[in-house]
């Protein structure tokens, strides 16, 4: 029988927390864009309307939430949300900076841990 470490009990709790987090909120960003349209500063919809930058926003964070989870997709997986994330906290002002700074800090640490240790 394999047993485990609390390191590796620890990283599979925050792993499932942190991404648990991305997913549900790529999902309300597919199922329920107008919950943060109002989100968008009046400057980035240029090009698309701002119910289709949320959508597309909410796709490839629900996509690279799954492959990341999954240990699928190397490094890119983990660079694409870190950038999304900054896009996040680059545009976005109020509670959800707090928020989105905190997962941003969490995928710092758990692709720091997952890329040094390989060990889980």
């Amino acid at each position: 029988m394999k047993t485990f470490s609390c390191s590796q009990i620890t990283y599979w709790i925050g792993k499932i927390l942190l991404l648990g987090t991305v997913l549900y909120f790529g999902y309300k960003g597919i199922f329920n864009p107008e919950m943060f349209v109002r989100l968008i500063p009046a400057w980035a919809p240029a090009i698309f309307s701002a119910t289709t930058m949320v959508i597309i926003h909410g796709i490839i964070m629900s996509i690279t939430a799954i492959l990341v989870f999954f240990n699928k997709g190397g490094r890119w997986a983990y660079f694409i949300l870190l950038l999304m994330i900054v896009a996040v906290l680059l545009s976005v002002r109020g509670m959800t900076l707090y928020r989105d700074l905190a997962i941003f800090g969490g995928l710092l640490i758990l692709g720091q841990n997952h890329f040094n240790k390989k060990t889980v």
